[in-house]
């Protein structure tokens, strides 16, 4: 997580603009109970850079879980997406996809990887 806030960090210091949209929802009629759901921030050339869901919802029996997404990109194509699951802020569980191109930059691969942290079996209490 640090490393990709430096990352946008040192990006912004390059030059590079960014954009963000937020968006909001309310539930029923009272659009006065209005709630930031989604915030997301694209580059300079439109690509999505972040994501992060908070309470969003679908439709009213279908939600997103609380959730950030972060994006990299060699060039135009996007190479790496990173995602950070909010029940597990604290703990560091997050899963990460892997794009792979070929020289016409047609997509030949994705690498999908899972990382838990799980509590050794046997160990001694503290």
């Amino acid at each position: 997580m640090l490393l990709i806030s430096s990352l946008l960090i040192v990006m912004a210091i390059q030059g590079q603009t960014f954009k963000h949209c937020n968006i909001y929802q309310f539930e029923g009629r009272d659009s006065l109970k209005k709630s930031l759901v989604l915030k997301e921030t694209f580059n300079s050339f439109g690509k999505i850079l972040s994501e992060e869901y908070k309470n969003y919802k679908e439709d009213r029996a279908k939600g997103t879980e609380d959730t950030r997404y972060y994006y990299f990109y060699n060039d135009t194509l996007l190479i790496r997406r990173t995602c950070i699951y909010s029940s597990s802020f604290e703990k560091g569980d997050s899963e990460k996809t892997i794009y792979s191109y070929n020289d016409k930059k047609l997509l030949i691969k994705e690498e999908h990887y899972d990382f838990k942290r799980r509590a050794k079996k046997n160990l001694p209490p503290k």
